[in-house]
């Protein structure tokens, strides 16, 4: 898989199941990665193999992601407490 979004789903699902994800660069991923470790977020597909062995050796906080930001019954519970004030 060449490119993937937020909006289709991949990337949460990948999240969820924990698995290091490399994706291309987007504002959203190059805030994301500062914080979390992912993967990688690369430029060109001549890349690919130098961050596969990258991410590899990392710690990865594909889970953490996920749990502290796109789980959606979490962000529905905030959701739910705004519209009971």
């Amino acid at each position: 898989m060449k490119e993937i979004g937020l909006s289709s789903g991949k990337f949460s699902m990948y999240m969820m199941l924990g698995l290091p994800t490399i994706v291309t660069p987007c504002k959203v991923y190059e805030e994301l990665i500062k914080k979390y470790r992912f993967g990688a977020v690369i430029n060109d597909v001549s890349q690919l193999g130098e961050k596969l062995d990258e991410i590899s050796n990392q710690k990865n906080e594909s889970n953490l992601l996920y749990e502290s930001i796109l789980n959606p019954i979490n962000q529905l519970n905030s959701f739910v407490k705004c519209i009971e004030m």
